[in-house]
């Protein structure tokens, strides 16, 4: 049986790491701010282009409104 190798990858940024485990990649484990992934050889360039692709989704702008609203000052107008 011909088993494939296994190489592992990391990402620094949330969103991403969430982004690549909802298109079927397994998280392994978090180290720091890494999240690791672990895939057979040849997977990584669909990693990395998910990677990529992160960045032009919908889930890339949620991401950035809730940063946004979290780094909003207290201010509540008068009725």
């Amino acid at each position: 049986m011909d088993k494939k190798a296994r190489i592992r990858k990391s990402v620094p940024d949330l969103g991403v790491a969430a982004y690549v485990r909802m298109h079927g990649f397994k998280c392994v484990g978090r180290k720091g701010r890494n999240f690791f992934f672990e895939m057979d050889e040849g997977q990584d360039n669909e990693f990395d282009q998910l990677c990529v692709d992160y960045s032009n989704s919908p889930m890339h702008d949620f991401d950035s409104c809730i940063m946004s609203l979290k780094k909003l000052p207290e201010y509540l107008p008068e009725k």
